[in-house]
């Protein structure tokens, strides 16, 4: 019997690509020059930048700090304005000040969490701690959950089975009782299923992704979890 529910936070919980795009445009427009480089080249650039300081970071070739820093710097060395560790950590804030300011969460998530008051509920979640517990404190839904594990606190990322392992045991959860909600097929369920958990893909986008791990289904929003949830049960009944 499924006793314990965990989530991942991005794209499942909070709409990080809205958030991220607001705040990438409210801070693009408050800078005073970038070469004439457009908001969508901006964009490509930033999100380039961070996904890469990102792997260092967990590939332990830098440091948080570091990361925060070069991202700045490297961002905005492209329209030639060199920023000091001061200046860029000064950016780096003002850019998480105005994000933490636009978290949005999917209409469907209050709703669910307060359905599922008979479970123990987590998150897993890949990136920097502080960042991560801050969503979701902004967004108002940290309560509900009594176990928050954040790959910047391990330096262990999804798909990693130790990472789903660590929220499992500050749950008292075994594996086989739980289930883990993500958007990624391989981060999230590949990761989950490895782990000995069942995999539930929230498929926003109705991309009618195929089901390719065992101890898997499909459900395009929140609403229709607590029915997959029954459904897991069920199956597990009849095993």
């Amino acid at each position: 019997m499924i006793t314990t529910v965990i989530f991942d936070l991005d794209e499942t919980l909070t709409d990080h690509e809205k958030t991220e795009k607001n705040t990438l445009k409210n801070f693009f427009q408050g800078l005073d020059g970038t070469g004439g480089m457009s908001f969508e080249q901006f964009t490509r650039l930033w999100n380039r930048t961070s996904d890469r300081l990102l792997q260092d970071y967990f590939d332990g070739k830098i440091s948080l700090e570091q990361r925060r820093i070069l991202r700045m710097q490297e961002v905005f060395e492209n329209w030639g304005e060199i920023l000091s560790d001061e200046e860029a950590r000064h950016y780096h804030q003002v850019f998480v000040h105005q994000y933490l300011e636009n978290v949005a969460v999917f209409p469907d998530v209050l709703d669910c969490l307060k359905s599922l008051s008979d479970y123990k509920l987590g998150i897993v979640s890949n990136g920097e701690a502080d960042i991560q517990r801050s969503k979701l404190k902004g967004a108002g839904i940290d309560h509900f959950f009594s176990a928050i594990v954040i790959s910047g606190d391990l330096n262990i990322s999804k798909p990693d089975s130790r990472i789903f392992q660590a929220c499992l045991k500050e749950l008292n959860a075994r594996p086989e009782q739980a289930v883990y909600i993500g958007d990624h097929i391989e981060k999230d369920v590949g990761g989950a299923v490895n782990t000995g958990m069942y995999g539930i893909l929230i498929d926003r986008q109705n991309k009618q992704i195929e089901n390719k791990f065992p101890n898997m289904t499909v459900i395009q929003n929140l609403n229709e979890l607590k029915h997959a949830l029954r459904n897991v049960d069920s199956n597990l009944s009849q095993m």
